[in-house]
């Protein structure tokens, strides 16, 4: 059972939102020390097969995220809007973007069996396809 656990990218994250964040934001506190060692630590211990310790390490680290993401969103409502808008970021949250967006009928290019003639045809997207 191999498990690819995201930590680098949830610290380089992380270090994006707390550069990012020096538009008039203090947040209350940034774990540069703390999120690197943890990321060290799930490295090591998916390397060494051992998935629990892993886990709990990784929970601990998106925890902290959540932490500085949140901080981050919290005090960026306050900061004026001229100072903001050079933030890389977009404060409104991620979830009403998503159902916005939904996925259109995928076509299927499919082969006649004698003609040799393409033709299309709609398909409901299934489960799998959308995840």
């Amino acid at each position: 059972m191999l498990i690819r656990p995201d930590s680098k990218l949830l610290n380089r994250g992380r270090q994006q939102l707390v550069i990012g964040s020096r538009t008039g934001i203090t947040l209350r506190q940034n774990y540069n020390r703390i999120a690197p060692k943890l990321a060290g630590q799930i490295a090591r211990y998916a390397h060494a097969k051992q998935y629990r310790c892993m886990r709990s390490h990784l929970k601990k680290l998106k925890t902290l995220v959540g932490r500085v993401w949140r901080d981050v969103f919290r005090q960026l409502a306050q900061v004026p809007q001229h100072l903001a808008q050079g933030y890389r970021f977009a404060a409104e949250s991620r979830a009403p973007a998503q159902a916005a967006t939904a996925r259109q009928p995928q076509t299927l290019q499919l082969a006649c069996a004698g003609s040799g003639v393409h033709q299309r045809r709609q398909v409901a997207p299934t489960l799998r396809s959308l995840g």
